[in-house]
């Protein structure tokens, strides 16, 4: 178990820092420790702080797939609906004409015969 002498504090980030940190994500999302030792001198991190901020710039990676994902799925399901829909409604009208047109049919042919 590690003790400290000073309290935890969640280190800020500057906005060059997440900038840094954001573009090297975007080439890759796994670094090594060096990559992670040459990045952390770059901007001024620790490596295990650039270990950790890729973990969690992962993790929210993963979320925000996942959420575009199931929201393309149900995009995609209530188009299926909504052409489901006006299939039914389109049938229900042709059922309409057709119904019409064996009535008149229908009394065309009575009126024909004497």
């Amino acid at each position: 178990m590690r003790t400290s002498s000073r309290p935890w504090c969640r280190p800020v980030f500057t906005q060059l820092q997440r900038r840094g940190l954001e573009k090297r994500f975007q080439v890759t999302k796994y670094v090594t420790k060096r990559e992670r030792l040459q990045i952390g001198a770059m901007l001024g991190l620790s490596e295990t702080q650039v270990k950790v901020w890729f973990q969690n710039r992962r993790t929210k990676w993963r979320h925000e797939a996942a959420r575009k994902e199931e929201k393309q799925k149900e995009q995609a399901i209530n188009k299926a609906k909504e052409n489901q829909k006006n299939e039914t409604s389109e049938a229900g009208e042709t059922r309409e004409n057709d119904e019409e047109c064996l009535s008149s049919l229908y009394k065309e042919t009575l009126l024909e015969e004497p």
